[in-house]
């Protein structure tokens, strides 16, 4: 059975019609959980739950989420007063394979580290992007 921890919505910015870009405050066994980029958590609310890509670093004390407003857990997040309460799970997940990149220099990388690298080129793409935003909001 999943242990689901207390969790707060600590912060909002909306980047575009639907996208937001989500702070969360988590509790001290949650972000120890999470270790590596590309892990991901199951947020609940109202015994509704989806999963989501923690868009932090490890070690980080709240937990940004960019996500688009959809049905159920999305909507909520997506419309819920700051303030507002919802469960977490720990981080779960392998994350990205970051080691397998590291002195990599684009020769010679076999094709499913070359997918995986475009994948992380894509996740940290969207993180500036929606880090400027964020900037042009305040």
């Amino acid at each position: 059975m999943r242990t689901w921890h207390s969790a707060r919505l600590t912060s909002r910015v909306v980047i575009d019609d639907g996208l937001s870009l989500l702070e969360l405050e988590v509790p001290e066994r949650v972000h120890r959980s999470f270790v590596r980029p590309g892990q991901f958590q199951r947020v609940r609310h109202q015994g509704t739950e989806a999963m989501f890509a923690i868009g932090s670093s490890p070690g980080a004390t709240r937990f940004e989420y960019l996500i688009r407003r959809g049905e159920g857990v999305s909507q909520a997040l997506s419309e819920a007063a700051i303030g507002a309460a919802f469960e977490l799970s720990t981080a779960e997940g392998p994350g990205f394979p970051l080691e397998r990149a590291q002195g990599l220099d684009g020769a010679g990388v076999d094709p499913e580290a070359e997918e995986d690298l475009d994948r992380i080129d894509r996740d940290i793409h969207l993180q500036r992007e929606a880090e400027r935003c964020q900037r042009r909001v305040k």
